[in-house]
């Protein structure tokens, strides 16, 4: 490692901020700190600096939480409820616990900015009511609530004195609209004229109508007020008392006592300004020039000119591009073409445009829009670019259109078709199966018997019938009515026949087993064959029996053995026939013979029911030879 390497990690070591130390139970913090997980912080109970807002110092562990003790612990527009701050009528809860309800609506906050309170203000009241202290309150039937939010009754009403409003009568303080005055009877009246509103000094106008009212009445220049009337001043006087003592004269006159005279009736045309003691005109009117007698001489110009004072000047010299206008100056009529007057200037007009060389020329207009000379002008319907209105360049074929004599006709397809471009095609083209469509062919409006629009109208779907039913044009229709106990079908035939029956060309006919061993299942409707040794009958299947003397082989009867009456095969016998029997546990069926009797099915020794006896009658009961044995008297035989 190098020198410097090490002077780096010593550096790395020895050099990281120290932590704090760490504490618990047995290792107390220094004086001012508190221990917090197992770190010494800040005690907030003796430093200087305090909790941020929302949190307040405990006085148990001298630690900075969440809480309040005061309403100026929170933030602004909160309280401090139950040591937490809450928002200030949070949930329409205020400072006291109160809830507001109907008549008390509104939550407000207190001037201090710390507390709340429910009430109304002005404004919160539903209309009819007023806000009466901290609550609202109905007004009295008949009355209405204003906005300065007292109860009063309507226009042309007024109280009855009883807590209602009555129709104004001829004693009563009756409030009238805006367009209404009282006639001082307690009525109210539209306005008609002057002496209606009541005083000197107000007008009625728009009278007679909805609109009427009553004004300050203001007279204008060169009138006078008399009584509530404006009456004109005398003749050349601005402002005056009345219509003989005139306090100033309007331009051109002069004042001769308390009246007006004429500079140019005294001096002649185009007198301006004189006084009572002038010999002549002191000063003459726009467009006139004194001349050495005194009088003023009327200064004419050309119809390109325009005076200014006592010369003319040319409107092109002041306003370029201008042939004739007013003394201000004010462009009338403006030289060259396509230029018009605006604003008393001459620039282009809208369809045209000045060139380097300070020329109008017509400006050339966008795709679809032509120059009339005055403006660009959108081209007639359909046509995209075109010359004017009656010459039509290119049509808008996209949209339909096609050219016929200069002009643009929109295609119109017939019903079933829709447009591509400028021809018709069929419907079903684009849309399989649609009968009718929209004019692009982009939706289906109808489709072909036996389908249907889909739900976005985009194309054709075959009607599906439910189990049962066939389509009949586009309806469903029960298959039943149409082929008797028929369960599925077409309009064509039926497919599948209901239970116990089967189909027989496009009918349904009752079902039969045809098979000697079939029989016909009532629960499932099929032919179901019998098992071995079983033989069909109706509705089901029974064992199959043989005759004496044969047995079941298989679904075959063959013959038992010889002499057997009833047997399980060929090979044994079970019960054999009348004298004979199965004689020493023998399967055959033979004659007993001498010595033997037949019981039952097999043949027995007599000596077995009779000792000794060689020969015995044949049920056995009694012997007829014993032979080396003696015979007794009852016939049994001993030795």
């Amino acid at each position: 490692m190098t020198k410097a390497a090490f002077v780096l990690l010593f550096a790395f070591f020895f050099c990281l901020p120290a932590r704090a130390k760490a504490c618990d139970a047995s290792t107390p913090c220094p004086q001012g700190k508190v221990c917090f997980e197992n770190e010494c912080v800040a005690d907030c109970r003796e430093t200087q600096i305090p909790c941020e807002t929302g949190k307040i110092c405990q006085t148990t562990t001298g630690l900075c939480a969440e809480g309040c003790l005061v309403s100026q612990d929170c933030q602004a527009g909160e309280i401090c409820q139950n040591a937490k701050c809450v928002k200030l009528c949070n949930g329409n809860v205020t400072l006291g616990g109160t809830v507001c309800d109907g008549e008390t609506p509104e939550c407000y906050e207190s001037a201090d900015g710390l507390s709340g309170y429910c009430g109304c203000r002005e404004g919160s009241c539903a209309p009819g009511s007023v806000c009466s202290g901290t609550k609202c309150a109905v007004c009295p039937r008949g009355y209405e609530n204003y906005q300065d939010q007292n109860c009063r009754c309507p226009a042309g009403y007024a109280s009855d004195g009883k807590g209602g409003c009555a129709v104004c009568g001829e004693r009563q303080d009756c409030n009238c609209p805006a367009s209404f005055v009282t006639n001082g009877k307690g009525t109210c009246v539209a306005c008609v004229e002057s002496d209606d509103c009541g005083e000197s000094g107000k007008k009625c106008v728009n009278g007679g109508t909805l609109d009427a009212k009553c004004v300050d009445l203001k007279c204008p220049e060169r009138t006078y007020m008399k009584g509530n009337a404006c009456l004109p001043c005398s003749e050349g006087c601005l402002t005056c008392k009345d219509g003989n003592a005139c306090l100033q004269c309007d331009a051109t006159y002069y004042a001769d006592g308390k009246a007006c005279k004429s500079c140019e009736k005294r001096f002649g045309e185009g007198c301006g300004v004189c006084h009572v003691d002038s010999w002549q005109c002191e000063e003459c009117q726009l467009g006139y020039v004194k001349q050495a007698d005194g009088k003023c001489k009327k200064v004419v110009c050309r119809a390109d000119e325009y005076v200014a004072g006592d010369q003319c000047v040319k409107c092109s010299d002041m306003i370029e591009h201008c042939y004739k206008c007013t003394d201000e100056p004010i462009c009338q009529i403006c030289s060259g073409e396509g230029r018009v007057v605006q604003d008393g200037l001459c620039v282009c007009d809208e369809a045209w445009e000045e060139n380097e060389k300070g020329a109008c020329v017509k400006k050339k207009c966008e795709t679809g829009f032509y120059n009339n000379g005055a403006k660009c002008v959108r081209c007639p319907e359909g046509c995209f670019e075109c010359m004017d209105e009656y010459q039509c360049l290119y049509c808008n074929d996209a949209d339909g259109y096609t050219g016929e004599n200069g002009l643009c006709r929109k295609v119109k397809c017939s019903s079933g078709q829709y447009r591509k471009g400028v021809s018709c095609r069929e419907c079903g083209e684009k849309i399989a199966n649609c009968a009718e469509c929209s004019e692009l062919g982009t939706t289906c409006k109808r489709c072909d018997t036996g389908f249907k629009l889909s739900e976005d109208s985009a194309g054709c779907l075959p009607i599906q019938c439910d189990a049962g039913f066939y389509l009949d044009g586009n309806d469903c229709k029960p298959c039943a009515d149409k082929f008797p106990n028929c369960a599925a079908c077409t309009a064509d035939g039926c497919s599948d026949c209901a239970k116990y029956y089967e189909i027989s060309g496009n009918y349904c006919v009752p079902k039969v087993c045809k098979g000697a061993k079939e029989y016909l299942d009532l629960d499932s409707g099929k032919c179901e064959v019998c098992s071995v040794g079983f033989e069909a009958v109706e509705n089901g299947c029974m064992p199959k029996f043989c005759p004496e003397g044969q047995y079941l082989n298989g679904d075959d009867c063959a013959p038992c053995p010889e002499n057997c009456r009833r047997c399980e095969n060929g090979e044994s016998c079970r019960i054999c026939d009348n004298g004979f029997g199965l004689k020493d546990g023998g399967k055959q069926c033979v004659e007993c013979g001498d010595g033997y009797f037949l019981k039952g099915t097999r043949c027995v020794r007599c000596e077995e029911t009779l000792p000794y006896c060689k020969e015995c009658t044949s049920d056995g009961t009694v012997c007829l030879d014993c032979g080396n044995a003696r015979m007794t008297v009852l016939r049994k035989c001993i030795l």
